[in-house]
Formats: C-alpha cells, sequence, structure tokens
C-alpha cells in the first residue's frame, strides 16, 4: 500500500495501466495540497482523502497521520514516549504499530490503516488498553520499545474535564467487564474488513483505521 507523487508528464512512464477520476463535488485544492505537505506523503492520508471524497464528505479537518517512516532508537523513543505523557490529556487516544509484528502487519494490511492497536489516556499517567491476553492497566514506560510507532490523538472537538471524567471512568467500566479481545473477533473483523464476510460487530468493536478515517481525531504528537 503505497502512494508517491508524480508529474503528469511522467505518467506514459509507468509500466501499469493509470486510470484518471475527478470527484463530482469540488474542494479545495489549496488545503488538500497543505494536507499532504503536512502529512509526508502518507500513503492512509492519501486513502483518507479518497475515502472522503467518495463518501462526500470532505471537510477541512481530516485527520493527520506521521511519517511511514523514520529512524528510531532507544534514546530517542524513550525521549519522544516522555513527551507524549506531558503533552496528553485524559481521555485521549494512543495508536501504535509494532514494526517486528506480524499481526501487526495483518491487521495493517487487512483494516487498510497506519495503526494496528489503540487505548486511552486516564488519570495520572495511566494507560488503558484491551490486548487479546485481557485487559491492561500501564503506565508510559512500556511504549519506549523503538520498534513501537506511537501516536498522540485528541478528539477535534474539546472535552470538559467532566466529559474527561466521563469517558474515563466509561473505558475503565469496559475493562473491568472484559476478559480479552479474542483472537475469534480479531479475525471475524479482519474477514469483514478484507473479504466483506457479514460479522455483526458490537460497540466497542471500532477498529483503528476506522477511528482514523472518521476525522474526528487530531494529532498530537508520536515517536
Amino acid at each position: 500500500f503505497t502512494a508517491f507523487r508524480v508529474k503528469t508528464t511522467n505518467l506514459p512512464a509507468i509500466r501499469q495501466p493509470v486510470h484518471c477520476y475527478r470527484p463530482e463535488m469540488k474542494y479545495d485544492t489549496s488545503y488538500l495540497t497543505a494536507y499532504f505537505s503536512e502529512n509526508h506523503d502518507n500513503p492512509y492520508a492519501l486513502w483518507n482523502v479518497l475515502l472522503s471524497m467518495m463518501n462526500g464528505r470532505i471537510a477541512d479537518h481530516l485527520t493527520q497521520f506521521p511519517p511511514m517512516f523514520y529512524p528510531k532508537d532507544a534514546d530517542a523513543q524513550k525521549e519522544g514516549i516522555e513527551r507524549m505523557s506531558e503533552m496528553s490529556h485524559p481521555a485521549d487516544a494512543f495508536f501504535t504499530y509494532d514494526r517486528t509484528s506480524m499481526a501487526s502487519r495483518l491487521i495493517r494490511k487487512w483494516d487498510r490503516g497506519m495503526w494496528s492497536h489503540v487505548g486511552m489516556v486516564g488519570y495520572e499517567g495511566t494507560l488503558h488498553e484491551v490486548l487479546t491476553s485481557g485487559p491492561l492497566s500501564s503506565d508510559w514506560s512500556h511504549l519506549q520499545v523503538p520498534s513501537l510507532d506511537v501516536g498522540l490523538y485528541r478528539l477535534r472537538q474539546p472535552l470538559s474535564e467532566d466529559q474527561q471524567a466521563t469517558m474515563v471512568e466509561g473505558m475503565e467500566g469496559v475493562l473491568s467487564r472484559m476478559k480479552g479481545y479474542g483472537w475469534y473477533k480479531v479475525i471475524r473483523i479482519g474477514l469483514e474488513k478484507k473479504f466483506h464476510i457479514p460479522y455483526r460487530r458490537g460497540t466497542n468493536d471500532a477498529t483503528p483505521a476506522d477511528l482514523m478515517y472518521g476525522n474526528q481525531f487530531q494529532l498530537v504528537c508520536y515517536a
């Protein structure tokens, strides 16, 4: 899943069929130019724009994506996560992708999204998430792994302190009732996304890509 820029005069050199489409609606091309510049030609940013065009709901608040590839080491990751911890607010969402994980690669491919996992920021530096092994509450230090790409996102609509508390308490309530995000559910959702095999998902079964392409989040920082 890649994207790249090419001048129209160089299209004949591409040895694959080239199809050109024009959306029915007119869009602010200056905004799209700025969006692609800010998103480092990230292919998932391109996919987000195309999905929005197809749904006829593109606006000036598309979700931003960090670079797909950038050099990392243990010191840089530790520094980046510490900065992320300082910038975080309760009820923020953190998205991750493990460069060394086959499961992460499969989820990225089937979900057509940059991230393979999502959790919520709680109070006093606590992170809440649900794994296949069960619910987990931890701190920021467990994200200080160089193989992890991490993005901190915040809802575009500002939350009051009461709303933040409600969201965090709701997440904690879900965690207290769940035994884990079983592989059966992961596979069924993957089959639905990849091959359109029907599966009735629950209210808590949104995938990372569903959340990204809903364009309700803004990128705060990444590591």
